[in-house]
């Protein structure tokens, strides 16, 4: 009977603090929206494809990146702590994107990047936020304009982005030993001469 009672106790102890533990997380379950998220729902709610890629530092933005994909497309986002810390760093972004220059908490000196973009940069802010898209996706480009806003510094859009790599192109004679059915880009002379009857 004692071995009952012992097991009993034991047993409304462990509900007792299952119970506490619940009450407990119910609390911190109630975060506060961060810019990111905002950014996320915005971008959801234009119809854009949207998923979390992890985190990356920075070596011209002080707060960690957090990397979206925005419909397949790499897009990094920089939550500051106030709107006027987010205004100090887009302030340090020359027009074209071209250069970063801020300064180091830790030294208080000022610091300098210069970065060659393999494709042209565009920077956005809305309050504490900051938006990177490196890339030339029209629809990407489009979708950071409306649901941030317009683009503060960078490339001027799809227009400075590199061509199409064109196809190679062939003589002629090489054209015409190809497999039958493929398609080809010659460059060269066509003669065609049409007999009437």
């Amino acid at each position: 009977m004692g071995r009952v009672k012992g097991l009993g106790a034991v047993l409304g102890a462990t509900v007792l603090l299952v119970l506490v533990a619940a009450c407990g997380s119910g609390e911190s379950s109630s975060q506060p929206t961060t810019p990111a998220v905002s950014l996320v729902d915005n971008l959801r709610a234009a119809g854009v494809t949207v998923d979390p890629a992890g985190t990356a530092s920075s070596d011209f933005f002080a707060p960690q990146g957090q990397l979206l994909t925005v419909n397949g497309e790499r897009v990094e986002t920089f939550a500051f702590a106030s709107a006027e810390e987010a205004d100090a760093a887009a302030d340090g972004v020359s027009a074209s994107g071209s250069s970063i220059s801020r300064v180091d908490s830790e030294t208080g000196m000022g610091v300098a990047s210069s970065i060659l973009w393999d494709k042209p940069p565009h920077f956005y802010k809305a309050g504490k936020l900051i938006a990177l898209y490196v890339g030339c996706d029209s629809d990407v480009i489009n979708v950071l304009k409306e649901t941030i806003g317009p683009r503060f510094a960078g490339g001027a859009g799809v227009s400075q982005c590199p061509d199409p790599v064109p196809p190679t192109t062939m003589e002629i004679s090489q054209a015409l030993e190809a497999a039958e059915g493929s398609e080809v880009t010659v460059s060269g002379m066509l003669i065609a001469t049409m007999i009437r009857s």
